[in-house]
């Protein structure tokens, strides 16, 4: 058997409130991670787009197959410094643990929103 919990409008705004500072911290780190990320991913697509046009002029004078795409972006990935390229997979992580977190957040806001409708409904009716 289950035991009843009795939840109040002010737990919900409380976890609402909760909630939300950490949305708003979740967010900044998010735009500093993507401020980071911007000028790294721009440098990376610009080299790789140089990188692809070489081995498309070897290709055309005969020298080897013409791979697909992920493996000319993977023999890209091996010219660049490894630091860089630790940096760019590092912060790609981040961006993606940050979004994860912040979608789990708006999932848990709009659930405390859902209780806190109900529990007006409720009040609304036992009047």
């Amino acid at each position: 058997m289950t035991e009843h919990v009795d939840i109040t409008p002010a737990d919900c705004i409380a976890r609402l409130t909760y909630i939300s500072d950490e949305l708003g911290t979740m967010s900044l780190g998010l735009l500093q991670v993507e401020q980071k990320l911007q000028p790294l991913e721009q440098a990376y697509d610009e080299e790789l787009a140089d990188f692809e046009a070489g081995m498309f002029e070897a290709w055309e004078k005969g020298e080897g197959k013409w791979p697909g795409e992920e493996t000319r972006e993977r023999f890209y990935r091996r010219t660049m410094p490894a630091d860089r390229r630790q940096e760019l997979l590092r912060l790609r992580a981040a961006r993606k643990r940050a979004e994860k977190r912040i979608a789990s957040l708006k999932a848990a806001a709009d659930a405390q929103r859902s209780v806190l409708s109900a529990l007006k409904v409720e009040m609304e009716a036992s009047r």
